[in-house]
C-alpha cells in the first residue's frame, strides 16, 4: 500500500450504506471565512460543502453530517449543508487549503478550481 492509500484509509470509515456519488465541486470565495479559521472543535471553518437536497436524499445524510470526498489527488472530510439552489451533482466549497488538496494542474498552468471530479461517501457518525 502506497502512502497516499494510507492516508486515505485513516481518514475515515465510510457508512456503506448507500453507494458512492459522483460530484463535481465548484469553488467560490468567501470573505467571512477568513476572519474565522476554526470552528469550537478545531475543524477548519471552511470544511463544508453545500450540496442540493437530492444528493443529500442519494447519500443517505442529512445536512450537518460527515462526507468524505475522494479523488486520484486526495481526500478530505466535510460538513454537509443543504442548498435548494445548488443542481443536483455539484457543490459547492469556500476556496481554502483544505479544498487544495483535490485540486489539479493537468490541462494548463493553473489549479483547476471551477471543475473538481470527486467520489462522495457519507461516513459513520
Amino acid at each position: 500500500m502506497d502512502g497516499q492509500t494510507e492516508r486515505r484509509a485513516d481518514i475515515g470509515k465510510t457508512k456503506g450504506v448507500a453507494p458512492p456519488v459522483k460530484l463535481t465541486i465548484v469553488t467560490y470565495r468567501d470573505i467571512f471565512l477568513w476572519s474565522e479559521r476554526y470552528k469550537e472543535n478545531g475543524q477548519p471553518a471552511a470544511a463544508l460543502v453545500r450540496l442540493s437536497p437530492k444528493d443529500l436524499a442519494d447519500l443517505g445524510i442529512a445536512a450537518g453530517e460527515k462526507l468524505k470526498l475522494t479523488n486520484e489527488e486526495g481526500s478530505i472530510v466535510v460538513d454537509v449543508l443543504a442548498e435548494p439552489k445548488c443542481p443536483s451533482g455539484y457543490g459547492y466549497m469556500p476556496v481554502s487549503p483544505l479544498v487544495n488538496r483535490l485540486t489539479t494542474c493537468r490541462h494548463g498552468k493553473l489549479p483547476n478550481f471551477k471543475h473538481i471530479e470527486v467520489k462522495a461517501e457519507a461516513l459513520e457518525s
